[in-house]
């Protein structure tokens, strides 16, 4: 089995988990999960240089399936995102910004009734960046852009104290689904799951160390432009 086919099947996994945890023999996980990638697939539409798709998905709930959700959305949510980005990424799609779906409950509907509706959004991808060790230990940043300076620059997203941090360290950048971490010259250099990196794509839960500090990069939420939505 390759490793795509295995990183699907773990995702896919992790989905139906979340979901079965939380909706017990209402909803039927996989059925949400179907429709969510469905209605992606069919959101492809032509654009110079490629295709272009929805990148904002909203699912309606019956308003007594989403209270059981409960605990389990902020997990859900992002497994889903997960799988929506490897997908985009393996078919080359162009998106407009960031990937999200967010859940609503929808008055009036029945117990496992549900609706997906897809948007393409203009925003910046958020980032949750939090010191686990070092000089800086405890301390948590929520950014969001398409380049977060990190560094002892007081102006730097991601601001640290370390004397090791040279004042513009590294940035992290976005296309809106691929994020990098590129090293800005640093005194003591950049690392990423314990090696030196000059440009490297990372993944959420990535560990990097700048300086004396190891931060761990998360999934923010997007900041989406004002007017920016179209229904697909």
């Amino acid at each position: 089995m390759s490793i795509l086919s295995r990183l699907e099947r773990g995702i896919r996994g992790a989905v139906e988990s979340v979901f079965g945890r939380a909706f017990g023999g209402g909803l039927q996980p996989a059925e949400i999960r179907r429709r969510l990638m469905t209605v992606l697939t069919a959101s492809e539409q032509p654009s110079e240089g490629g295709s272009r798709i929805a990148n904002w998905f909203l699912v309606d709930l019956c308003p007594g399936d989403l209270e059981e959700l409960g605990p389990s959305l902020p997990a859900l949510t992002a497994t889903l995102i997960e799988e929506i980005e490897e997908r985009a990424l393996r078919a080359g799609w162009d998106t407009s910004g960031p990937f999200d779906v967010e859940f609503r409950a929808r008055p009036g509907f029945a117990t496992g009734q549900f609706e997906v509706t897809p948007e393409r959004r203009s925003g910046t991808p958020g980032f949750r960046v939090r010191v686990v060790s070092g000089p800086d230990q405890g301390k948590t940043f929520e950014v969001a852009g398409r380049e977060v300076v990190i560094g002892r620059q007081p102006s730097a997203g991601v601001a640290l104290t370390d004397g090791d941090a040279s004042r513009n360290h590294a940035v992290l950048r976005s296309d809106g689904y691929r994020t990098t971490l590129q090293d800005l010259g640093s005194t003591n250099g950049t690392f990423v799951n314990g090696r030196r990196i000059s440009k490297q794509e990372i993944r959420p839960g990535a560990r990097i160390e700048v300086g004396r500090c190891v931060l761990e990069i998360s999934r923010g939420r997007p900041v989406w432009d004002d007017g920016g939505e179209n229904r697909v």
